[in-house]
């Protein structure tokens, strides 16, 4: 099941009791501030989870098998993202087959 930012919200509420209009007006602003970082080349830590920073990609030269051409693939960015400790732990984690 994939956790959307609705779902998201429900959890956080009933984590600490906050309004949800409040929550998702917070995460949606964390997504914006997220883009506009990683856009700016900064890389994200968030808390001992992930590790988020935009690769630039240069231009390279290519071959195309079917049409005995070269072509120029143009530059692009690419997301890398590190798992750290707490992710990496769930990943170590015993699958209990209940």
């Amino acid at each position: 099941m994939t956790v959307n930012t609705h779902s998201l919200a429900r959890s956080i509420k009933a984590k600490t009791g906050t309004n949800m209009k409040e929550i998702d007006a917070i995460l949606r602003a964390l997504y914006d501030t997220l883009e506009e970082e990683l856009d700016a080349g900064q890389v994200i830590k968030l808390g001992d989870m992930l590790k988020l920073e935009l690769e630039n990609k240069p231009a390279r030269q290519a071959w195309d098998g079917v049409h005995k051409r070269s072509y120029t693939i143009p530059d692009k960015r690419r997301l890398v993202v590190k798992r750290l400790s707490r992710v990496i732990n769930l990943e170590n984690k015993e699958v209990s087959n209940d």
